[in-house]
């Protein structure tokens, strides 16, 4: 019997179970060696967020365990906490940016305007 992993466990039938916690997707190389697939750029995105979120929650409820001492039970809120840190800080953020946005555009648009005026009375 071939193992498709050192996870995999044999079935009564002969047939290869996966334990649960390992890769569920599977690929057969040009020599026939089974190896795991790589996940996909969206998998890794959302992977490094849920970290993130959950060290930058685990970090927020440190803090307020550290002024709030009588709350123990704050362990199970770590990652929603986290989560919506980073969206609190990805808004500030954007909002930042837009309205230096709006600011180069203004400076732009103004700029465009002057030179048309400068055409316009032959001065430039």
């Amino acid at each position: 019997m071939v193992m498709v992993s050192q996870h995999a466990t044999p079935t009564p039938r002969g047939r290869e179970v996966l334990s649960p916690g390992t890769p569920d997707r599977l690929y057969c190389g040009r020599e026939g060696a089974l190896g795991v697939s790589s996940p996909d750029l969206l998998t890794q995105i959302f992977g490094f967020l849920s970290t993130t979120a959950r060290y930058v929650g685990e970090g927020v409820v440190g803090l307020i365990q550290y002024i709030l001492p009588d709350v123990k039970s704050l362990s199970t809120l770590a990652e929603p906490i986290g989560f919506l840190s980073l969206l609190t800080v990805f808004v500030i953020l954007t909002s930042a940016a837009r309205k230096v946005a709006l600011i180069i555009l203004a400076a732009g648009w103004f700029l465009i305007v002057v030179r048309l005026l400068l055409m316009a009375f032959a001065i430039g």
